[in-house]
């Protein structure tokens, strides 16, 4: 940048700032007397002067802390969490899920909860609070960055776009964070830097800029609109040549106008560092607003206590004034001459605060037979204690909480009419707590919109759940080394982002296990189904023993209650084991079982060869046996009977019903078993 677009530049910069310094100056000056009274200062100036002079009381009772602790206590209670989900058809849920976790893990890292706290608090306080998102480098050596959530102190220190009608000021163009520095820290951090003139450096444009030996530094945030050439599949054409050449195979590009975030460091006459590009569409200052209301061309901005202030005074005045009264009853003051106590002056003088056992005085020949005498004391007025009884209410009827809501006992009895009432001091402030989830949510949009700029590499990042437990996802990897490992990206798709408003996970714990408790006692035999749960939602250290071995017990007693997933992990082992075999052992078991299918095949093949062998031999001897019956009755018809044999000879042995076969075998009778058949 050329000497004369710097001095352009940094004189747009000085009359946007002072645009904007002059447009919200009341409110301004508003919050800081705030801020004041919050801290003590409440009794005017002029007032706690002459009364301290006088040496008369001047008491400062602050009771609005209590009511902005309250809500910044339901703030920390009911954290607003940011969830992010799919926009289009090429986002998923699975990379939602990972953004989210990966969003609760940047938040952990920066203390966010804290963060948002404090800006919220600053909010219920004056009105206004801050916070931000900023890149930082994971070390000093590593060339890739992360996000994280970063607090800004002061939040009078923003000074922002007067056009801008947004609650979140997204709608800005330019924003001013600042800060004062001395002229030797100056030095020391931009020790290049140019010295100006200290003494004649208010003169034209840095009137602000300048105060004694203090500098203002300023962040300065602007939008900027610049047009590019975007092809068909949504990238910038960068290079006359690319378009060129693009164009020539036949490309479709189109002219649009996008809008880029610069940073720029300046003092009144100087940049201090080279401008910075953020990603992103969006200036990453958020503020948190409390009320804001329109009257006419100007915005009345307040917190919770502006409109209290008033009823606090009244308190203190009326405190004073009870405890000067009171104060004063021991002080009863002596009516005498001059004559009376003349020469005994200093003893006199004392004789309110010392315990003299002898008050001597003259007898004055003006007032024969008189002596000094103490007048009555002035008596305590029950105006005051009235008062100071009206002071507080007014002091909860302008905030909205009751005494219910600030833990003091009232006339509710009964458990649902303190609740009731406590209710109604949420609902009154409520609004606080909105607008924050409010800040928050525009937070969870801008961190969805860099993350795929800032989180561009091949890295493993930490991604946390709902209850704060860790893992870890794999993000850009052109190769997953881990085969069944999904590597996620986030440069495709588009996701929105919703924030859920309600108890922190700690506190929904406690509840549960409160009611959990009440439960149990309520309905005692079903303790035993849920001691586990029970367990579970405590706090104690060595909770997860005491829970797996109810588990193993309720197993043994109720082996069906547990899912997969609630069983103690050594129990898990076993079924993971056998659900994910081991893929060398998964092959030998499928060859045994293809060896051993065959065995039984070629078994069955030789039962039924042998069966069939069987049939075939009996249909074969019932043939033969046929065979034989014929050839016997064909032998009686041609021989006739036997003849008669001489004596001394042994007669010859009949056939046999079966006569011998060819092979010397006895056939067997038909239907008779024989061995080996």
């Amino acid at each position: 940048m050329n000497h004369k677009a710097q001095q352009d530049l940094l004189r747009t910069a000085r009359e946007q700032f002072e645009t904007a310094v002059e447009f919200d100056r009341e409110n301004r000056d508003e919050a800081l007397d705030d801020f004041k009274f919050m801290a003590g200062e409440q009794w005017p100036q002029a007032v706690e002067s002459a009364r301290r002079t006088n040496g008369r009381p001047c008491l400062t009772i602050n009771r609005l802390p209590q009511f902005v602790r309250q809500v910044t206590g339901d703030m920390k209670q009911n954290r607003p969490a940011i969830r992010v989900r799919p926009a289009d058809d090429d986002a998923d849920d699975e990379t939602a899920d990972v953004l989210t976790g990966l969003i609760r893990h940047i938040e952990q890292t920066s203390g966010a909860t804290r963060h948002y706290t404090q800006a919220g608090s600053q909010s219920v306080t004056c009105g206004i609070g801050h916070f931000r998102i900023a890149t930082r480098y994971i070390d000093e050596i590593s060339d890739e960055q992360e996000l994280a959530v970063e607090p800004i102190r002061d939040p009078l220190s923003v000074y922002w776009d007067p056009d801008a009608s947004q609650e979140t000021r997204e709608d800005a163009r330019f924003c001013f964070v600042t800060q004062w520095y001395s002229k030797d820290a100056f030095e020391a951090e931009w020790p290049d830097a140019v010295p100006t003139n200290w003494e004649t450096a208010n003169g034209d444009g840095w009137s602000g800029w300048i105060e004694g030996e203090r500098v203002r530094v300023a962040e300065y945030w602007c939008k900027k609109k610049r047009k590019v050439w975007i092809a068909e599949d949504g990238q910038e054409m960068t290079g006359g040549e690319m378009l060129k050449v693009y164009k020539d195979i036949g490309g479709q590009v189109r002219r649009r106008e996008v809008t880029e975030v610069v940073q720029y460091i300046m003092t009144g006459d100087a940049l201090l560092e080279p401008p910075t590009t953020f990603p992103g569409k969006r200036i990453p200052i958020i503020p948190v607003i409390g009320e804001e209301i329109p009257v006419g061309d100007r915005t009345v901005r307040h917190g919770l206590i502006r409109f209290a202030k008033d009823a606090q005074r009244m308190y203190n005045y009326s405190r004073t004034a009870q405890v000067e009264a009171g104060a004063l009853q021991p002080r009863a003051p002596y009516i005498a001459t001059r004559r009376m106590i003349e020469g005994y002056e200093s003893i006199w003088k004392s004789s309110n605060t010392a315990n003299h056992p002898i008050l001597p005085y003259n007898a004055d020949p003006d007032a024969p037979g008189a002596m000094p005498q103490r007048i009555a004391p002035p008596m305590a007025s029950q105006a005051w204690s009235q008062e100071i009884g009206l002071a507080a209410e007014d002091m909860k009827a302008t905030t909205g909480i009751y005494d219910a809501g600030l833990g003091n006992r009232s006339n509710e009895t009964s458990g649902v009419a303190i609740r009731q009432r406590q209710m109604e001091s949420d609902t009154g402030t409520y609004t606080f707590i909105d607008n924050l989830a409010r800040s928050i949510e525009y937070a969870g949009k801008l961190m969805v919109e860099i993350i795929p700029t800032i989180y561009d590499t091949d890295r493993v990042i930490r991604i946390l759940g709902d209850d704060d437990t860790e893992s870890t996802a794999r993000i850009n990897a052109t190769i997953d080394p881990h085969g069944d490992e999904r590597a996620y990206g986030f440069d495709t798709g588009k996701y929105d982002v919703v924030v859920d408003v309600g108890p922190a996970y700690q506190t929904r714990r406690q509840e549960a296990a409160d009611s959990m408790q009440q439960f149990i006692q309520s309905m005692p035999q079903m303790g035993a189904y849920i001691a586990d749960l029970y367990v579970q939602a405590q706090d104690w250290p060595d909770k997860d023993p005491i829970k797996d071995r109810i588990r193993k017990l309720m197993m043994q007693t109720n082996p069906g209650l547990l899912t997969q997933d609630e069983m103690p992990k050594d129990m898990q082992q076993q079924p993971q084991q056998e659900q994910q075999p081991d893929p060398a052992a998964m092959a030998s078991a499928q060859k045994d079982m293809a060896m051993a299918g065959k065995y039984e095949a070629d078994a069955a093949k030789a039962r039924a060869d042998a069966e069939q062998t069987q049939v075939e031999t009996a249909q074969m001897m019932a043939q033969m046996q046929a065979d034989m019956a014929g050839i016997r009755q064909l032998l009686s018809a041609l021989t006739g009977p036997p003849p008669d044999l001489p004596p001394g000879m042994m007669p010859q042995q009949q056939l046999p019903p079966n006569p011998p076969t060819e092979a010397g075998f006895l056939m067997p009778e038909p239907g008779a078993q024989q061995e080996g058949f």
